[in-house]
């Protein structure tokens, strides 16, 4: 069985109207993050523990993606004044101190730059980290724009076929 994980990323105001894009990259193509045995991190995007991801965006976007082993602890250092969310797919963890299970997600303050993570069971999990766009939205549906109008504006191209259409 495939699990998978589809991320939107918010882009600022002077790139919501750029022609939108799909990335993706193969496994061989993430780096290797915060090795050690037992763990299977990969980094998809961003800058972190010294490498780069090969997918990319308009501000900064640290994802992290892959498997840590039970009884295995991690220290992860988060970039201060970054939002940062860990989501656990698979298994459990305690974070921080707070027991965390499958399907749960965990937001942390933009101060809190240490992460500590011990897991439970065999756990798959996503790191995110992100430089705040530190603007106005405005969101319906699946639209996230900076206001009203452009959401009104987005729906309207959508429902016109502007957005193009997906052959089968």
């Amino acid at each position: 069985m495939q699990e998978f994980i589809q991320i939107w990323v918010n882009a600022p105001a002077a790139h919501k109207w750029d022609a939108p894009f799909y990335q993706s990259a193969r496994k061989e193509e993430q780096p290797h993050v915060l090795e050690q045995p037992g763990v299977e991190l990969r980094l998809a995007s961003g800058s972190f523990d010294g490498k780069t991801g090969p997918l990319e965006s308009h501000t900064p976007v640290i994802s992290v993606v892959g498997t840590v082993k039970a009884g295995i602890h991690l220290s992860i250092k988060a970039n201060e004044g970054y939002w940062t969310l860990l989501y656990i797919a698979n298994g459990s963890a305690s974070v921080n101190g707070k027991n965390i299970d499958t399907y749960q997600l965990v937001v942390f303050d933009k101060a809190d730059t240490d992460i500590n993570l011990r897991t439970t069971a065999d756990t798959t999990l996503l790191f995110l980290s992100a430089e705040p766009i530190d603007e106005p939205i405005a969101a319906k549906d699946n639209f996230v724009m900076n206001t009203k109008e452009e959401i009104d504006e987005a729906m309207e191209d959508y429902k016109n076929g502007v957005f193009g259409t997906l052959s089968h």
